[in-house]
């Protein structure tokens, strides 16, 4: 199964008459866009605006992020079973526009208002120190503002969210359906050398059984109930997995990481030199009982024993519970001979001196750190907020009645998951550390 990714880099993004590429520059037509892509009952208002890296702008209401793709060739279409019937996706060609992002910045009161089963949101600033820790700070942002009928349900809310978003996120992307790409990636899993280390990614997710919808989607279904999953890499660059649309907080995985999995990435430019990648396997986490964890390590680990795999990477997303069901699997895969990485980010508390980890087994003696969750970072005032108001209410949970605070201001925030992107979950950042 080979997918060719084609890249086309966008530079400049303005207004135009009608939505085109060249060389870099992305027209865009607002009313083509809008009058195509929210035309939805739920949606009580809808404007588009367009936000550039440097910019003294914070972008508030923020949810899921995407990146605009398209299919060229190949079955199926980009965010099968969102945007279309669920159709094998992975093979063929695909466009994508990097350096481009369709954020959702979104009023939405839902009829849940405690736990995490009501809307949260973060923000993007796109300068200082908070564009600095996501990856959203310097790309260019088109973003969709959108305020919800206050009557839907959250798996409505969500619904209408990322119909208008992916749909958005693909025709961007047809813009370029006739023009060359300035870099061709072939991707396939290939035969190669037998004595290359057989190497699995393990990808933990959580949910809340409470919940309507997960923090993933495999084909527009929320994955729940199941053990196990393994599913090809190339599928995360079509589209297959998918975030919550209204989940936009730092240790949640949004649908741009889904996309752009550095861990995959990563995997893929060493097969066939270093390693054998030999797929990825998804793991759901945030089991109840012990005994459901240890069924889970189990079943996880032993999915890669029978693929072969040698070696796996793992890495997961969120907090709380769901670290146990990960770091227990760590030490199933060891006990069954296969040497794993984790891939993790720390706690550490407000100065880094508290504990980094909630639990861990002896066999787990190779940790990546990808930094802190906790650490507490000023933002800055800025000039433009772009968002359904301009005030912020989401940080702290506060009731629906709470007036909340200018969004232009300055921030103090007791972590970067505040911040769209801010934790960084599969390795995708530049930090590093130095020992003394």
């Amino acid at each position: 199964m080979q997918l060719t990714l084609c890249d086309f880099p966008v530079k400049e993004a303005r207004w135009g008459k009608q939505t085109r590429y060249q060389g870099g520059l992305l027209e865009i037509s607002k009313e083509e866009l809008l009058s195509s892509f929210v035309q939805d009952d739920r949606i009580a208002k809808a404007d588009l605006e367009i936000v550039n890296p440097g910019e003294s702008a914070r972008i508030i209401n923020c949810c899921d992020v995407v990146e605009p793709r398209a299919k060229v060739a190949g079955p199926g279409r980009v965010f099968p079973g969102v945007l279309g019937p669920v159709e094998k996706v992975g093979e063929g060609r695909t466009h994508r526009l990097s350096g481009f992002a369709v954020v959702g910045s979104v009023e939405c009161h839902g009829l849940t208002k405690k736990g995490r089963t009501s809307h949260r949101s973060g923000l993007i600033d796109m300068s200082g120190p908070g564009a600095k820790i996501s990856p959203f700070g310097s790309t260019i942002n088109l973003v969709l503002v959108l305020t919800l009928r206050s009557d839907l349900t959250e798996l409505e809310a969500n619904s209408a969210v990322q119909r208008a978003q992916c749909g958005i996120a693909e025709r961007l992307a047809q813009a370029t359906l006739d023009r060359e790409p300035y870099r061709e990636e072939p991707l396939e899993l290939s035969p190669v050398d037998s004595s290359l280390p057989r190497i699995v990614l393990i990808q933990g997710y959580t949910i809340q059984e409470s919940a309507p919808h997960t923090d993933l989607a495999l084909y527009g279904i929320p994955v729940r109930e199941t053990l196990a999953t393994l599913v090809h890499p190339n599928e995360f660059f079509d589209g297959a997995l998918t975030a919550v649309a209204l989940e936009g907080m730092g240790r949640h995985a949004t649908t741009w990481l889904w996309q752009n999995h550095p861990l995959v990435r990563e995997l893929y430019r060493r097969h066939g030199k270093e390693l054998n990648f030999v797929g990825c396997i998804l793991q759901r986490l945030t089991h109840g009982t012990h005994q459901e964890k240890e069924v889970n390590a189990i079943n996880t680990s032993g999915v890669a024993k029978l693929i072969g795999a040698d070696g796996a990477v793992l890495t997961w997303a969120v907090s709380g519970n769901s670290f146990m069901d990960i770091m227990m699997t760590v030490g199933e895969c060891e006990k069954r001979g296969i040497r794993s990485v984790f891939v993790t980010y720390e706690h550490g508390g407000k100065d880094g001196t508290e504990l980094p980890l909630l639990y861990f087994v002896p066999e787990a003696d190779a940790i990546v750190s990808v930094g802190s969750a906790e650490r507490w970072m000023e933002l800055p005032p800025v000039s433009r907020v772009v968002g359904p108001s301009q005030t912020i209410r989401t940080l702290t949970f506060m009731g629906p009645t709470h007036p909340g605070w200018p969004a232009a201001d300055r921030l103090q925030l007791d972590g970067p998951d505040y911040i769209v992107g801010g934790v960084d979950l599969f390795g995708r950042g530049r930090l590093t550390c130095r020992s003394y």
